[in-house]
């Protein structure tokens, strides 16, 4: 089960196939296009009868502030360009 902020997610949800290992086991990947956003926590909990008990991963969205920094940064460099072109 995929969840996004404690809701099912159900929607775009992709399955892969079976991948087996060497110990007998298997892989199998589970999907679901995103786009974070600051504060969303994203989950997918695995349920397997070799399992004593469902186990759960947990990721949680950072997005990191240093965008608008080189955002900005990328502005003034442009007008510094517009700026030096204009001149000579």
């Amino acid at each position: 089960m995929d969840t996004k902020n404690d809701v099912e997610v159900t929607e775009g949800v992709t399955l892969s196939c079976y991948y087996p290992n060497k110990d007998f086991t298997f892989t199998q990947y589970s999907t679901i296009p995103f786009t974070p956003q600051e504060g969303d926590v994203y989950s997918c909990t695995v349920e397997h009868k070799g399992l004593s008990e469902p186990e759960t991963q947990l990721w949680e969205a950072e997005i990191e502030e240093k965008t608008a920094f080189y955002g900005a940064g990328l502005g003034l460099g442009l007008l510094g360009v517009g700026v030096g072109t204009s001149l000579s």
